[in-house]
């Protein structure tokens, strides 16, 4: 029974990465079938692609991350953690005018957040906008 569960387990985590990523199609092969996919919702599948496009940033990937941020954006665009981690990924690769699209819409959904407005500052610190 205990295999079973593992199984179940790491068909629905496979499944889970696999919509983080953005796949539109799947096959969970000897880890189960079609029925024991896991049904998630916009915000869930969102929460996953922040989570992976941090972990690509981490690891240096940041060109990587860009589109999986804008994947959860468009799964869930009231999330502004999501507009600010693409701010930042678009900062860090240069794209300076995209960064502050981001940073607007992220301010437009939390505008008494204190971090947004320290990282739009820090923004146009980098471009020297004084």
């Amino acid at each position: 029974m205990g295999r079973v569960l593992d199984r179940r387990a790491a068909g629905a985590l496979a499944v889970a990465v696999s919509l983080a990523a953005g796949c539109s199609h799947l096959s969970l092969g000897r880890f189960g079938a079609a029925e024991s996919q896991p049904k998630l919702g916009n915000a869930q599948v969102a929460d996953m692609q922040v989570a992976l496009g941090r972990t690509l940033e981490n690891r240096g990937t940041v060109g990587q991350a860009l589109p999986v941020y804008e994947r959860a954006v468009q799964n869930d665009p009231a999330r502004a953690d999501a507009r600010v981690r693409l701010a930042v990924a678009a900062n860090k690769e240069g794209m300076f005018v995209e960064a502050a699209e981001h940073f607007q819409k992220a301010l437009e959904l939390q505008p008494d957040n204190p971090d947004i407005h320290c990282d739009l500052g820090y923004s146009l610190y980098l471009q020297q906008r004084w």
